[in-house]
């Protein structure tokens, strides 16, 4: 998923400004806007989700491209599915609580049973017949540590590793284009002639 940063009146700029003054002080105010979009993006998306702040920003890459001389900020957010373990009501998200219920009898014996809560407007539920288990060394999301798994059918089936929407689903909203439209609206003009008074003043010398 790519959300972007852009300015619609630049070309006014240009025709007021030296170009060369507007391209730097553009993308300088691109880049400070980049961040802040990334923020307000986070923010949205963790008032809608129980979802740590650090797993999106994990799947975040940031870039500023020039087309055409006019700079714009991309977020791109990659990645698959997320493992329903970042969804866990436990403390510290991530692996199961010692008195986690019910008990889920497997053929390994008893395991602790997993709750989870994808989104905060829902209530927490107990996930059926799902246990916490761990994953084997290698795999990814993981990495060998605690998931949740589920066996469906036949107890001779293979288990399956539960999994809840990708941080590129969660931003895909009106939300977080509202959050980033509302940033651009409100600091970018703002943002700009600070960044054109700091060049042209670097420019003619002046501190």
């Amino acid at each position: 998923m790519k959300l972007s940063v852009s300015f619609d009146n630049l070309e006014d700029v240009r025709r007021a400004y030296d170009p060369a003054v507007v391209q730097k002080a553009a993308e300088s105010t691109i880049r400070q806007l980049h961040s802040k979009a990334a923020t307000a993006v986070n923010k949205q998306v963790r008032q809608v989700y129980n979802i740590k702040a650090g797993i999106i920003s994990k799947s975040l890459t940031k870039r500023v491209v020039t087309r055409e001389g006019i700079p714009a900020g991309y977020l791109i957010y990659l990645g698959g599915r997320l493992s329903l373990r970042h969804f866990s009501t436990v403390s510290g998200t991530g692996e199961p609580s010692s008195t986690a219920r019910p008990k889920v009898k497997t053929r390994r014996g008893v395991r602790r049973g997993a709750r989870v809560r994808v989104k905060k407007t829902s209530k927490s539920s107990i996930l059926k017949k799902a246990f916490w288990g761990r994953a084997r060394a290698g795999s990814s999301d993981g990495e060998g540590g605690w998931q949740i798994f589920q066996r469906i059918g036949l107890s001779r089936l293979k288990v399956k590793k539960l999994t809840g929407p990708s941080i590129a689903h969660m931003v895909r909203g009106p939300e977080a284009l509202r959050a980033i439209n509302d940033l651009v609206q409100r600091e970018a003009d703002e943002k700009l002639a600070n960044n054109l008074d700091h060049f042209m003043r670097t420019r003619a010398g002046i501190r």
